[in-house]
């Protein structure tokens, strides 16, 4: 997902089709997929594994965040490349 981020302030309602988890060793990005795009099935789960030490996460408003996102970055996300929509003929 490079070059992709999520930019929302801290106290917006936590729904979304994308659950993060934030701790001392790991950011995890959870989905699943069938709500991000109707079109797929299954599960995608990112685990950023780098330090973050606990003097910062305590001065955080929360670890966990829920957060909605566009089709794309689902595919993105596996480095599958977007397929076109397809609309219904039109009669």
């Amino acid at each position: 997902m490079a070059g992709r981020t999520i930019d929302l302030q801290w106290d917006t309602p936590q729904i979304g089709t994308v659950k993060a988890e934030l701790s001392e060793t790991v950011c995890c990005l959870e989905a699943n997929v069938s709500e991000v795009d109707a079109r797929c099935t299954g599960h995608l789960s990112l685990h950023y594994k780098d330090a973050s030490p606990e003097n910062v996460l305590t001065r955080l408003p929360r670890r966990s965040l829920a957060f909605d996102v566009p089709p794309e970055y689902g595919f993105r996300g596996c480095r599958c490349a977007v397929p076109p929509l397809v609309l219904p003929e039109s009669r």
